[in-house]
């Protein structure tokens, strides 16, 4: 069980981790960052971290944010728009 609780608390929290710089495993390894819309990090910032990812959580919600995101023209998933955050390249 501790096990669980390690992956969802990773998983609502992965783009605010002081020790993986702002971002995911995953945006690391794409070189991506998650920020907040005035390009600020999301570092140890939680309430737009929690935001963006617990709608991955809903259950059938991640089809709603593919939907979204392919048919929105500034590319941001519902998560982002309500957290008031965006996914950005960093070299």
């Amino acid at each position: 069980i501790a096990g669980w609780i390690a992956g969802l608390a990773y998983a609502l929290t992965r783009d605010g981790l002081p020790f993986l710089d702002g971002q995911s495993v995953g945006k690391k390894v794409m070189k991506l960052r998650a920020v907040t819309a005035d390009g600020e990090p999301l570092t140890n910032n939680w309430g737009p971290v929690i935001i963006r990812n617990i709608v991955l959580f809903i259950p059938l919600f991640p089809i709603v944010e593919l939907i979204v995101l392919l048919t929105n023209k500034e590319k941001l998933r519902l998560g982002d728009q309500w957290a008031k955050t965006k996914v950005i390249s960093v070299e």
